[in-house]
């Protein structure tokens, strides 16, 4: 997910809640809900957070997996020629960067214990 889809994503929830939660009135005059007041009411993760612990969970998955076709597309290395230019993101590259962000280090070997995953992910949404 790149930046401008979480922008637009982000917006786009904003919007929605604007539409459930409706105006407020201070002092006899309406006015839209600010951001925070949105969140403060809405008590939930934002939609990016919520995508991105819902990947970290997938991958999880993935790497307990008895079969060797899913672990071998995750950590396989494509041999070959890079075309010219930035690469694109890849899947692996997005749960890469949400690890890096809670700061896990080696989260292949961490994924593996499920209850601990678990754990980890439940800090990581709060």
């Amino acid at each position: 997910m790149s930046k401008a889809n979480e922008h637009d994503l982000q917006c786009f929830e904003r919007k929605i809640l604007r539409r459930i939660y409706g105006p407020t009135c201070e002092d006899g005059i309406w006015r839209k809900r600010y951001n925070h007041e949105l969140y403060t009411l809405y008590r939930n993760p934002d939609i990016s957070k919520y995508i991105k612990i819902s990947r970290l969970k997938w991958a999880g998955h993935l790497m307990r997996m008895k079969e060797e076709i899913p672990k071998r597309m995750i950590t396989l290395q494509l041999a070959g020629q890079k075309g010219r230019g930035r690469p694109k993101l890849r899947w692996i590259d997005g749960v890469n960067g949400d690890v890096m962000a809670l700061g896990m280090i080696n989260w292949k070997a961490k994924a593996l214990d499920r209850d601990g995953w678990k754990k980890l992910l439940e800090v990581a949404q709060t």
